[in-house]
Parts: structure tokens; C-alpha cells; sequence
């Protein structure tokens, strides 16, 4: 069912269970495993850009449902409006989270996501356009079993791992923020 062009923009805050993900750039070579600490984790084919994800608790998810047409530029005008501009907008929230929190992350050109190095992933992006509306978004990993993201290889890029903002805050000797005053400060 298309959502009606009326109808009011979404924020949508979750936590997956552990779930591997597949976008429309296909990668299932990229996954190794699909099993978890011995229990099964689902994987699933969807819509959104890029290649293989994972999702997990202590990962904080967000799926704005926006129609970029409607918001001022340089995100919003003509037809659809500006999904490249959104994007960067996506990876500079989670970008000024991290930085409230002590961590100095980047975005990487050409890759998506947020990264604390070349090789070192810590908020992950898949963005589309459906009927005027976004979907799909953004996760950060605040705190989750980073044996999860071992499943994959993370976007189908070799020698990227995932990290969280608590490993990284920890091997800094940094306070370790609870997911919701991260979920709190990015939904901001």
C-alpha cells in the first residue's frame, strides 16, 4: 500500500534482533556464517542500497520516512529532492553523535557509513526512494555483540571490521554513554 502524500513524516527508532541483511548490490559470498553463539540468525534480501549488513541488539537503528521534496534545500526541491544530500545529512547526525560522546569518526568518500579509520566501521547506511518516501537508514553500533558482525564481511569490503562506540570509548578510557542517551542525542 503507497503512503499517501499527506500523510505526515516518520522517525522510526529500533533495535533488530540479529538478522543479516542483503541489499540490491546482492553479496551473499560476503556472508560466513549464519549462525550465532549455536542459534540460527535469519537473512534476508531487501531493497536498499549497498550489500551485506548485519543487525543486532545494542545496535541502534533509525528509519526516517521523509518526503525530501517537501524540505527546504539543499535536502529538499524539485521532484524527489536531493537522496545524496540526505545521506551525507545521515552520516554528519551520527558523525556529531559520536563526537558528544568522545569518539572523532569520518565519513569516508565513497563508502557509506561512518568510519574511525580506513578500516574500521562503526555506523553503517542504506538509503532509497519509494513513491516520494524515504526508506531504510541508518545503524549505529553503539553496543552490540561485535562477534555478530564477524558473519560477514561488512559491505562486501575485505579487510573492513565493525566496531562500537563502546569498544572504542573503552580502549579510550572514556565514559561508556547507555543506548537511549545515544538514541536520545541522534534522534536530536
Amino acid at each position: 500500500m503507497a503512503r499517501p502524500a499527506s500523510a505526515p513524516d516518520l522517525l522510526i527508532s529500533v533495535q533488530h534482533p540479529t538478522t543479516i541483511t542483503v541489499g540490491r548490490r546482492g553479496g551473499e559470498g560476503a556472508i560466513h556464517s549464519r549462525e550465532l553463539h549455536g542459534a540460527a540468525v535469519p537473512v534476508f534480501e531487501i531493497g536498499r542500497g549497498g550489500s551485506v549488513t548485519c543487525h543486532t541488539p545494542g545496535q541502534l537503528v533509525i528509519y526516517p520516512v521523509v518526503q525530501l521534496s517537501r524540505m527546504q534545500a539543499p535536502l529538499g526541491g524539485g521532484t524527489l529532492g536531493d537522496l545524496g544530500a540526505y545521506a551525507r545529512t545521515l552520516e554528519a547526525a551520527m558523525m556529531a553523535t559520536c563526537a558528544h560522546f568522545g569518539l572523532q569518526t569520518r565519513a569516508r568518500p565513497g563508502f557509506a557509513g561512518l568510519w574511525v579509520d580506513d578500516n574500521t566501521k562503526i555506523g553503517s547506511l542504506g538509503v532509497g526512494m519509494r513513491r516520494g518516501w524515504t526508506c531504510h537508514g541508518l545503524a549505529l553500533n553503539v553496543r552490540p555483540d561485535l562477534a555478530a558482525f564477524e558473519l560477514i564481511t561488512p559491505c562486501n569490503l575485505a579487510g573492513v571490521k565493525m566496531t562500537s562506540l563502546h569498544h572504542e570509548l573503552g580502549r579510550a578510557h572514556k565514559p561508556l554513554p547507555g543506548l537511549d542517551a545515544v538514541a536520545d542525542d541522534l534522534l536530536a
